[in-house]
């Protein structure tokens, strides 16, 4: 806690990155402890994928999947069946 009153009800919280780190800590350990799968919250992801590269994979995806569909049907076999950007 940085503030004196960070702790007490009524008054507004003050996130700080140490809190953070140790609030993440304290999840993990309590997974741990019951038992729970739990990943790494305080390293960092080893393949970041940003939000408009999903969303691109995601519909990609879904619009190969449906041309794949007609290709099957004319009796065809297609040429990928995986979506890459």
């Amino acid at each position: 806690m940085s503030q004196p009153h960070d702790h007490e009800a009524g008054y507004k919280h003050r996130s700080t990155d140490k809190f953070l780190n140790y609030f993440k800590r304290e999840v993990m350990d309590m997974c741990i402890h019951e038992g729970l799968h739990q990943i790494n919250l305080l390293s960092p992801a080893e393949t970041k994928i940003a939000q408009a590269e999903y969303m691109a994979q995601k519909s990609g995806q879904k619009k190969l999947e449906e041309t794949n569909k007609k290709i099957i049907a004319d009796g065809f076999k297609p040429t990928t069946t995986i979506f890459q950007t």
